[in-house]
């Protein structure tokens, strides 16, 4: 089971800095969401500094524009040694 999302710390360059419940945290860069059609409204990084944590920390999202991303693929991002144990 993958933690859920404590608190939320947008930061430059489409970064953003995550509090898990477990206490770690992880600074995660998701530039590579910009790169999406889907996610074109977050290539404005004030549009992209408005996330918040949605779901009971399951995830983060833009309300304005109707995006998130879950809190499993962005721990999985941080912690990529840990992509295969979990593959299906």
């Amino acid at each position: 089971m993958f933690p859920r999302i404590k608190k939320l710390k947008m930061l430059p360059n489409f970064q953003c800095q995550i509090e898990w419940d477990d206490q770690s945290s992880d600074i995660i860069d998701l530039t590579f969401l910009t790169k999406y059609n889907h996610f074109n409204p977050l290539q404005n990084e004030v549009a992209f500094k408005n996330a918040e944590i949605i779901n009971w920390g399951h995830g983060i999202g833009w309300p304005d524009y109707k995006l998130d991303y879950n809190s499993e693929s962005l721990y999985l991002i941080a912690h990529p040694e840990l992509k295969k144990e979990n593959d299906i």
